[in-house]
């Protein structure tokens, strides 16, 4: 049987047993009672097992390190660095507790040849029967939460004693909850320097995305959730100056996740049946910080079986060093998946629809000056999409028999902004197989640094069909050629935002005999639509104020069939003009039939030489602009020659 204890001990195998269930040593020279004014070199390891393979639980509790370092392994006899859980080096006059997972832990005491070196270490290494409900220096390690013990109190290895001498301590504990359960973490303080960082993951961190990045001093309390096993929090120093207390907290078992998210600083929110909807708030959203504070969160938020959510940030308050990404996509992070880029002041809220089951929102601190309170927001299952949404600013709306039209508006219309407040945003809008969506923009009002954009398809920013700065207060309709359109509000910069746009969304159940403020899209007729009259948006209302708008219109004729185009009226200015292309889909040099601008008196057709016509309708400049144009297009049978 082993001793109770050892001293200078350097290396070897400590197997603890029930009769010898815990045992006390010290490295080196510590027993001589004061550090070392001599060179040396050591390079000692110690495994510590259990004889029943239960786990074991080491105690640091005086270190004193001047150019050694102390590393402890989460394996009973491997120091690969797939173990490694912490590394102390430099002098630290505090405790250091470490749990293992894997039935025991290995320490490696390292010293290099330098002229000076510390006490070393004393250590208590014992078989953990079962976790206790606090520890003081955590420090690595696995704490497996459980029923009987679902709560665990603890603090960092400073926290009780912070350190004047230069320190670096890193660590990784694993913090596991039983089957089928979250984790919830608490933060009640941290206090770290610049240099010190905490992140948070989904564990196992290997395949999880970090949810939560933290430097600085927080006196609030901060709130982390995990999607299901457990958490894993890394703690790194990357400098040896003076380092904060570190952190103090509290980790729990939960069945489910809350109602409610106070002061939430990452992770997952798992909407159910039972709990539809569920408010959260950032950590400064009460509490602004004064401090120097870096504080990067994600957030997932997960539907039930794929249903929609929906999103509503009720007020936005960051400074330009904070941004907001919402990405249409409970998990990832790809730029195909983001519907919204925001920061600023914006108290009008903005709200998103999913389609792919929930949302991932990035909350990105770039700074660590002062930070802004953040965000509130609500996240709640949506049975079927409404028939109105105000501040609508990303996401995906699905039209269906349930819901054929959707009027909306953009986050600012409401309330226009004379702050500085950047928003992004992108809509998609689908269609049921087979039918057409018409977007009609009802009130358009941008300043010049903002843009609307629309695409005919329903998730991909391709084929542009109309483009607008400026106020237009005549009906403008966009058409998709089917499956639906992609609509893009982009803020140039982060001066006063003009209110956006009030619109309205709708199946398209055959075309209209007659379209007014026609600014883009595919027109496709058939012998049940032969004949549609159209004019430009500002036709019966010209513009006296600064306006831009590039409108792409496809006229499409069935295979074999040909399309006529007849001007009755064609007034423009200078700055405006209109292409016409012999084809339903190409903008290519080689189709282009036409380039036409200023006032035409007179009456002026095209006729198709194959199955369509496509305009191209041009607006270079954002002076004022002239009436447009009046013109009808007529299906016609297969002809001998077009002009």
């Amino acid at each position: 049987m082993l001793p109770a204890s050892l001293p200078g001990i350097c290396g070897g195998t400590m197997t603890l047993t029930d009769s010898r269930s815990s045992i006390s040593f010290s490295s080196l020279i510590y027993d001589n009672g004061e550090s070392s004014a001599s060179s040396f070199a050591a390079e000692c390891t110690m495994h510590i097992n259990s004889q029943s393979g239960q786990d074991v639980q080491a105690v640091l509790d005086d270190i004193q390190l001047i150019n050694e370092y102390v590393r402890i392994y989460d394996h009973p006899s491997s120091s690969d660095t797939e173990f490694l859980v912490t590394t102390l080096y430099s002098t630290e006059q505090a405790r250091a507790t470490v749990f293992s997972s894997q039935g025991g832990l290995t320490l490696v005491y390292s010293a290099n040849q330098l002229t000076s070196h510390g006490r070393g270490f004393r250590a208590e290494v014992s078989i953990l029967d079962g976790i206790p409900y606090e520890s003081d220096g955590l420090c690595g390690g696995v704490l497996s939460l459980s029923d009987s013990t679902p709560n665990h109190t603890f603090t960092t290895p400073l926290y009780n004693n912070p350190s004047m001498d230069n320190v670096e301590i890193d660590f990784t504990l694993h913090i596991l909850s039983p089957e089928g359960k979250q984790v919830q973490l608490m933060f009640l303080d941290i206090s770290t320097t610049t240099s010190e960082t905490i992140s948070v993951y989904d564990y196992p961190q290997s395949s999880s995305q970090r949810s939560t990045y933290i430097s600085g001093s927080v006196n609030v309390e901060v709130i982390v959730y995990s999607s299901a096993n457990g958490l894993t929090v890394v703690y790194l120093d990357s400098s040896d100056k003076y380092n904060g207390r570190g952190f103090k907290a509290v980790a729990s078992v939960i069945d489910v996740s809350p109602w409610t998210f106070p002061s939430f600083a990452g992770g997952t929110i798992d909407l159910i049946e039972s709990r539809p909807n569920a408010t959260f708030y950032t950590p400064f959203y009460f509490p602004s910080s004064n401090n120097d504070v870096t504080l990067d969160i994600l957030f997932h938020i997960l539907s039930p079986a794929g249903s929609q959510v929906l999103l509503s940030f009720i007020d936005i308050a960051t400074t330009s060093n904070e941004k907001i990404s919402v990405y249409d996509h409970p998990f990832s992070m790809s730029t195909e998946y983001r519907v919204a880029y925001i920061y600023g002041l914006l108290d009008t809220g903005a709200a998103f629809f999913s389609t792919q089951g929930g949302f991932t929102v990035v909350y990105d601190d770039s700074s660590s000056s002062s930070n802004g309170p953040g965000f509130r927001a609500v996240a709640r299952i949506l049975d079927i999409v409404p028939s109105g949404q105000s501040a609508l600013c990303g996401g995906t709306v699905v039209l269906d028999q349930t819901t054929p039209k959707l009027n909306f508006s953009s986050p600012l219309y409401d309330s226009p902004s004379f702050v500085d407040v950047h928003v992004d945003c992108r809509i998609h809008i689908t269609s049921p197989e087979g039918k057409q969506v018409r977007l009609n923009f009802i009130y358009i009002y941008t300043t010049i640094s903002e843009s609307i954009s629309v695409y005919d398809h329903p998730y991909l920013l391709t084929s542009r069909v109309a483009f607008f700065v400026g106020t237009l207060t005549a009906p403008s309709a966009v058409y998709s050629s089917s499956g639906g359109l992609t609509i893009t509000y982009d803020d140039g910069n982060d001066l006063f935002n003009g209110p956006g746009y009030l619109a309205e969304a709708s199946v398209l159940d055959g075309l209209p005999a007659n379209e007014t403020g026609f600014c883009g899209g595919t027109m496709t007729f058939t012998a049940d639509s032969p004949v549609v009259t159209f004019a430009t948006p500002m036709y019966d209302d010209p513009s006296t104020s600064d306006i831009n708008m590039d409108c792409t219109m496809h006229f499409v004729a069935p295979s074999g069939s040909h399309i006529q185009l007849i001007f009755s009226n064609f007034v423009t200015t200078t700055s405006e003009e209109l292409v016409v292309y012999d084809h339903p889909s190409s903008q290519s040099a080689n189709a282009e039939t036409s380039h036409l601008w200023g006032p035409l008196n007179s009456r002026v057709a095209f006729l198709s030489s194959q199955e369509g016509l496509t305009l191209n309708y041009i607006d270079g400049s954002n002076s004022f602009n002239g009436p447009g144009f009046k013109a009808e297009v007529r299906l016609l049978g297969s002809v001998c020659n077009g002009s």
